[in-house]
């Protein structure tokens, strides 16, 4: 607006005059910006810059210097600022053009330097995915070839401790003395017991863990089979339990323990709808929880505690696995253990 009031005011020529001035100014603090530019960074457009307003400035100061009569009035005086900025531009076109085309190179650099690390990656990434197969594929093999060994491992215990009940059960048919008898029959059923954990391992895809469920099954069809008590009837529960070795070993031997004692003890010839439960579930984080019942006619707590068999039970539960147990007269004699879980034995 201050402008085009002075349009009006001031003469044409010193309004030209000081429009040329004007521009003489602007073009000096341009010059010295890019030249403060190319100074600091020394690049190619920052020296076009400080040629582009040299010719402006240049271009300028010659129309000064004709409107104020230092030098004659021609074509060339006359038109200085205006050739002064048509090179100006041209030049700033340049190098507008010139950055554009480095961009655009440096961009495709870029992209292809992107697509050389992409394929590197790739390459990399399916050589290393090739090692990782034929690693797994060795390491499968070796799991393998482990699983045969624990296999036939516990294949050849089974055996062995088949081999020593077998002789134990012979020597018994050959004693006469009853008690002697008794004894070898026990060991020979605790020998069984642990030899049917081994049975079941080598029978298993899992070579860590035992089935509780058909582990106790075999254990008590062998008893009682072997003290001819196919009268009583087993209730067994213990759905999708599975135990490690430190746990199945030692509760194989208590199962056995108690299952023939109430075999041997709980009821009289005349009982009828003879019953055993046996139960093993966990209700608490760390804990399982066994139950071995019967529905005979109960039994003298203190003194089935004296007895060997029972002793092996409290020895067992207290420094395998960690555990407690209580017997009581409640329709019959029942025993509760409470033990610890894995990793806490």
């Amino acid at each position: 607006m201050a402008l085009l009031m002075m349009t009006f005011i001031l003469p044409y020529i010193v309004m030209a005059q000081m429009m040329t001035g004007l521009a003489i100014v602007s073009s000096l603090t341009l010059i010295a910006i890019s030249i403060y530019v190319w100074y600091k960074h020394r690049t190619t457009s920052a020296k076009i810059f400080v040629i582009a307003w040299g010719v402006l400035f240049l271009g300028s100061t010659i129309t000064v210097m004709q409107n104020i009569g230092l030098i004659p009035m021609n074509t060339l005086t006359n038109y200085g600022a205006q050739i002064g900025a048509i090179f100006e531009l041209t030049l700033l076109s340049l190098n507008l053009a010139y950055n554009y085309n480095v961009v655009f190179r440096q961009s495709q650099e870029r992209e292809k330097a992107l697509q050389e690390l992409t394929q590197n990656l790739e390459t990399k990434v399916r050589q290393r995915t090739s090692e990782l197969k034929e690693s797994n594929q060795e390491l499968y093999l070796e799991i393998d070839n482990k699983n045969v060994l624990f296999k036939e491992l516990y294949h050849r215990v089974k055996n062995n401790l088949q081999i020593i009940a077998s002789l134990l059960s012979l020597q018994s048919m050959e004693i006469k003395d009853e008690n002697s008898k008794k004894i070898l029959d026990d060991m020979t059923h605790r020998i069984q017991s642990i030899a049917f954990i081994h049975e079941k391992l080598y029978q298993s895809n899992d070579l860590t863990h035992i089935n509780m469920q058909e582990y106790i099954e075999s254990l008590v069809n062998d008893l009682q089979q072997g003290m001819r008590a196919e009268d009583i009837s087993f209730d067994i529960v213990c759905t999708d339990i599975k135990l490690n070795l430190e746990l199945s070993v030692p509760l194989g031997l208590i199962i056995n323990e108690l299952i023939t004692n109430a075999l041997k003890h709980a009821f009289s010839l005349e009982a009828t709808n003879k019953s055993i439960t046996i139960k093993l579930y966990s209700l608490e984080e760390d804990t399982y929880t066994l139950i071995v019942s019967d529905n005979g006619k109960g039994a003298d707590i203190q003194k089935m505690q004296e007895g060997f068999g029972f002793q092996i039970v409290e020895s067992i539960v207290s420094y395998q696995i960690n555990g407690e147990i209580k017997s009581t007269n409640v329709g019959g004699l029942r025993h509760e253990i409470i033990f610890e879980k894995e990793g806490n034995v």
